[in-house]
């Protein structure tokens, strides 16, 4: 983690980055995908994955198109992107709590054991976010998203742990 990012980071700006994917992908909860999404904002986290947020983006939208196809729906209209709205450094409890969305189980799970480190008085990381999505197993979304990305999973874990064992 750079040390722009170390001082730039705080936790609720991962829940309101997924909020906002959720949100441009007018789904009514944020999940282990929004999560995913969210995190690659992060230019530290596009590198780590080697892909791009749009890239992710895109596959998502694919992943989701195929999921519908299979139940018989096979005309899906396209809708115009939502613009997007900018998420502060260190958004205030206002902000997070203004236009809350739901979150899945496995999201919530995630986002709290990924905070867990806090309470020993360590920082909480994107990296560390990344690593709770990476305990999720198919068909968990965030899972199913980097299969489809190409990222292998065991070897980005076994770096994020290096990278933990470091700090």
């Amino acid at each position: 983690m750079s040390d722009e990012t170390a001082l730039a980071y705080h936790p609720w700006s991962t829940y309101m980055a997924a909020r906002e994917e959720a949100r441009r992908l007018g789904d009514r909860r944020i999940g282990t995908e929004h999560l995913l999404l969210g995190l690659l904002r992060d230019p530290a986290i596009e590198e780590l994955l080697g892909v791009s947020l749009q890239s992710a983006r895109d596959t998502l939208i694919s992943l989701d198109d195929d999921a519908l196809h299979a139940i018989g729906l096979e005309h899906i209209p396209v809708t115009p992107p939502i613009k997007e709205k900018a998420i502060p450094r260190r958004p205030s409890a206002r902000l997070v709590l203004g236009s809350r969305i739901k979150m899945t189980p496995a999201a919530k799970t995630s986002l709290k054991d990924a905070g867990r480190p806090m309470r020993r008085g360590k920082q909480i990381s994107p990296q560390r976010v990344l690593r709770e999505l990476l305990e999720n197993h198919d068909p968990d979304p965030a899972s199913t998203l980097l299969r489809a990305l190409g990222v292998d999973q065991v070897k980005l874990r076994v770096d994020l742990e290096a990278n933990e064992l470091e700090e």
